[in-house]
């Protein structure tokens, strides 16, 4: 969870301004990704849906991405719903400290999730049934030089990880709705 960032600001700037940011631009062994709704941008780390005029593959491939997504906006919901003063604006007296305010009660809602049995994923239940980034490879040292070759090499990767997965989805069946709660 990202926080600090003025309401204002669009989120895929106050994404950019994560401090995890760096480092998931330079880790390209990583086989975990992160999905993001178009507005993001990809990255091999950040997938977000094709849109547009879709083949069958992409078309699969976006709505099991949207139900995904479905997971973290489910999150978000119990989050608000246990901490009521999210839902309305707020008079903010400490506004230096409203970041680590926030951060606190996510890992409140984290805490009660395990106390209240809600449970955490399991390995199975995160398991993609194919390792889509065995074509990527790592990047060249000297390919990562500069912000903007980083960032147009990640895009590329990620364009090809999405095109990997969307052709290795299965042609029926719906994606398992996991019981992941927790926000990070």
């Amino acid at each position: 969870m990202v926080t600090g960032v003025p309401g204002s600001c669009h989120d895929a700037k106050a994404f950019r301004q994560a401090p995890m940011w760096d480092e998931w631009l330079a880790d390209t062994d990583s086989k975990s990704v992160l999905l993001g709704d178009a507005a993001y941008g990809i990255f091999h780390f950040l997938l977000v849906p094709f849109g547009g005029d879709l083949t069958v593959e992409q078309s699969r491939f976006d709505f099991y991405h949207s139900s995904a997504r479905l997971t973290i906006e489910r999150a978000f919901g119990k989050f608000k719903g246990q901490w009521q003063m999210f839902n309305t604006t707020q008079p903010v007296w400490f506004s230096e400290d409203i970041s680590l305010f926030v951060h606190a009660c996510a890992t409140l809602h984290n805490i009660t999730i395990d106390i209240d049995g809600g449970g955490q994923a399991s390995e199975a239940d995160l398991a993609f049934p194919m390792d889509p980034l065995e074509d990527l490879g790592a990047a060249d040292a000297a390919e990562v030089q500069s912000p903007s070759v980083s960032e147009a090499l990640s895009k590329e990767r990620g364009r090809e990880l999405r095109r990997n997965i969307a052709a290795a989805l299965p042609a029926t069946g719906r994606p398992a709705r996991k019981s992941d709660q927790y926000l990070s």
